[in-house]
């Protein structure tokens, strides 16, 4: 049994995941191989070796299929077409081109994209690079601020894409209210950013 979103759960009976409501009732037969959570009334699935958007009924939205998928946040669904990955809202309609290695769900509107091995931030409003594909790892943009990592190292990078702190720190924290602990060398420093 997964965890209830929207008032619905996945879960597994005989190898195939269907949906529960609150209740216990099942409202989405047992026929997919794989699904997610909902987001905002839609959930991604995988029948036989396809992957697409279905509604709360159990019907495939749109008529868009994938080769693979990864797992869904914030109303993004990271999809493969191909041999590339891009990322589709809630209704399907592509919010960042499918031109990637990989990609992960968009935070605050910004995801990762991975091109030539190396990672870099995309906005997904206007589908622009706001980094070169240069860092190692990343995580969420929160708060307004996304953490980048390159050779082991930790940087601190705006919602524009604007490098704030180098990339020299062995350890940070999550920013909070304008401040972050940060480890350098194993001494601890504590930076106000604003």
């Amino acid at each position: 049994v997964g965890n209830f979103s929207e008032f619905v759960a996945g879960v597994k009976k005989d190898n195939k995941v269907g949906f529960i409501d609150t209740t216990g009732k099942v409202v989405i037969p047992f026929k997919f191989d794989v699904a997610s959570v909902f987001y905002n009334g839609t959930a991604i699935v995988k029948d036989a070796n396809e992957y697409y958007l279905i509604n709360k009924k159990g019907e495939k939205i749109g008529r868009d299929v994938y080769n693979g998928a990864g797992n869904p946040s914030n109303g993004t669904y990271p999809v493969q077409k191909g041999t590339t990955f891009g990322l589709i809202d809630e209704t399907g309609k592509t919010i960042i081109d499918f031109k990637y290695q990989d990609i992960t769900p968009a935070n605050e509107g910004i995801a990762w994209a991975k091109k030539d091995g190396k990672w870099g931030l995309v906005n997904t409003s206007n589908n622009k690079a706001l980094t070169g594909f240069i860092y190692d790892s990343g995580d969420n943009c929160k708060n307004g601020y996304i953490k980048a990592g390159k050779d082991k190292k930790l940087g601190l990078l705006d919602k524009t894409g604007k490098q704030v702190l180098p990339v020299i720190y062995d350890q940070m924290g999550s920013v909070y209210k304008g401040k972050v602990l940060l480890v350098l060398n194993d001494g601890k420093k504590v930076i106000a950013l604003k």
